[in-house]
């Protein structure tokens, strides 16, 4: 596997670091990186000068980034093989275009150009999004090396997103095609990675999609088969509990990020102040506790304990704000909403799509673990047992 990019005979060569399927064999040059930009914008900066700089930023899960830099511009190029799906780019594209109207008061990436046929340069196939470069450094890399001050601040301006996140509802729950500047007259489609689901317009229906796809999914793995009788007693349980709790109540359907966490936010280390959030491409319709409960997930690599102490430190902030913002110290049934997501998870692991057969039974020997404990939990608190 390899994404690389060599500029002027300075070669910036190496492995991507995601693992992921959707990069197996891309390499992309320094020149292909100015000729698409080029393509994308030809009156951003002058692209065929050996001014412009190119380096690749270590970032990015099925796709890679190249910042490019000029004496006094800075852009950023994220591209993707063609085997990342054309639909996914147009749905991320049609988001980010409705964004600074949806969220005037959140800093965002601006869009120069993009490509999402593959088609701006004709020995490169990838699909391509230019951005104006973002200052600052991505939060996760810097969080230690922050003051506590600078934390808080930048802790304030993240529950102040999540806040003008749960601002835009939307009547059903799927990608967003703002055909309009009406909010309600927003065209609900199917997102690129829940076609199972629809468009529920009930968050309980919504959790009770979600299982479904995840036990099939599960099932239907071979690989996976250690953990098959774990699943089943899942599946028993969680229906038992989607039966008795009525998750509609005090939630409903928002414009969620789908990956709010802190890689995808940069920030200046010094003032906690936030630059711009990033990474947008799982961003839809959504229930309003989608981005509490999958958000803030690269504290998980750290510990679960570490997650849960950052989810205290932002309680004081989401109440300055009031009762209208929803979080999990004011949300009826967070918990059992929490315990099902984890089960979710375990249920259907997401490195388990990118692993090899020979992989799959350690995979399961770990979900099955975690969807023990994970069931555990949904017993305390959903069935009180």
């Amino acid at each position: 596997m390899s994404c690389s990019a060599s500029d002027q005979g300075n070669s910036l060569e190496g492995s991507h670091p995601s693992g992921s399927p959707h990069l197996v064999g891309l390499v992309v040059t320094g020149g292909d990186v100015k000729e698409i930009c080029a393509a994308l914008a030809p009156e951003a900066a002058p692209w065929d000068k050996d001014v412009m700089k190119v380096r690749r930023v270590p970032t990015g899960w099925n796709n890679c980034v190249f910042l490019v830099e000029g004496s006094d511009t800075r852009f950023a190029l994220r591209v993707s093989a063609m085997s990342w799906p054309e639909r996914k780019h147009v749905q991320e594209l049609k988001l980010l275009q409705a964004l600074p109207m949806l969220l005037p008061s959140v800093r965002l990436p601006v869009v120069r150009g993009h490509d999402v046929e593959g088609k701006a340069v004709a020995q490169c196939e990838v699909r391509s999004l230019l951005m104006d470069a973002v200052d600052g450094e991505c939060m996760v890399d810097v969080w230690g090396a922050m003051s506590n001050a600078a934390q808080e601040r930048a802790l304030a301006q993240m529950v102040a997103v999540i806040a003008a996140l749960q601002a835009v509802v939307f009547p059903r729950a799927g990608a967003v095609d703002m055909t309009s500047d009406v909010v309600g007259e927003a065209n609900i489609t199917p997102a690129f990675d829940n076609e199972w689901m629809g468009t529920p317009a009930r968050v309980q229906q919504y959790y009770e999609a979600r299982l479904e796809y995840m036990y099939e999914r599960s099932k239907k793995s071979q690989g996976m088969a250690a953990m098959h009788e774990a699943a089943d007693e899942a599946y028993r349980v969680a229906r038992e509990v989607l039966a008795r709790v009525d998750l509609d109540k005090g939630s409903r359907m928002v414009l969620s990020h789908g990956d709010l966490a802190f890689r995808n936010v940069m920030v200046d280390c010094k003032t906690g102040e936030l630059q711009a959030v990033l990474d947008w491409e799982w961003g839809c319709s959504a229930p309003i506790e989608v981005d509490l409960l999958d958000g803030f997930d690269d504290l998980e690599d750290v510990s679960k304990q570490a997650r849960r102490e950052l989810l205290d430190r932002l309680a004081p902030h989401f109440e300055a704000l009031g009762e209208s913002v929803v979080h999990y110290g004011n949300m009826p049934n967070f918990a059992v909403r929490e315990a099902l997501f984890a089960v979710f998870d375990q249920l259907s692991p997401w490195d388990m799509t990118t692993a090899s057969e020979s992989e799959l039974p350690a995979i399961a020997d770990r979900a099955r673990a975690g969807l023990g404990s994970a069931v555990a939990r949904l017993r305390e608190v959903g069935l009180g047992q």
